[in-house]
């Protein structure tokens, strides 16, 4: 996360959860974590079902907030539960705009050779036309598994460094 270099969690993590009809085997739910907020569309769904039950999921640029298809006509709220109220958060317009005039943190030692700012324009900002096929990475690197506790085994399997945990289902 480009913004938070010093924070103890050398990197962010794209968190996506997909729902499947145990006895269809389609596609009822893609849902994403975007900062704190949880992100869903209809329309990620037909498009998964319409792709061998593979989701389209967005990445945003610097922040790394997970956007699932249709996610431009969504208001982002984070509920938390703690207080039990619901909180907007920043959208990708105000994203863009924050990190067209520069990160937070520059000079930190980790972010020595990151990017200092967005260059492009905000249409830039949101072209996710760079198709990434993680299949063969993850499969190489054994990074698919199946739990009821999601963190544990990221925290226990894949990262071996201090991870932020997030929420361990949707719903």
């Amino acid at each position: 996360d480009l913004d938070h270099p010093g924070d103890n969690d050398p990197s962010d993590h794209e968190v996506v959860w997909i729902e499947f009809d145990q006895n269809s085997r389609k596609v009822t739910g893609v849902y994403t974590y975007f900062h704190r907020a949880l992100l869903s569309t209809e329309e990620a769904v037909k498009d998964a079902n319409l792709h061998r039950q593979r989701a389209r999921i967005n990445v945003q640029w610097g922040g790394h907030g997970s956007l699932p298809l249709g996610w431009e006509r969504l208001k982002p709220q984070v509920f938390y539960e703690k207080i039990g109220e619901k909180l907007k958060i920043k959208n990708m317009p105000e994203r863009y705009q924050e990190l067209s005039k520069g990160i937070k943190n520059p000079g930190h030692p980790l972010a020595r050779n990151w990017p200092k700012r967005f260059e492009g324009s905000y249409k830039d900002f949101i072209n996710f036309s760079q198709y990434v096929d993680s299949r063969k990475w993850l499969k190489k690197k054994r990074m698919v598994i199946i739990s009821r506790w999601p963190n544990a085994v990221i925290n226990r399997y894949f990262l071996a460094y201090n991870y932020f945990p997030k929420k361990q289902w949707p719903k």
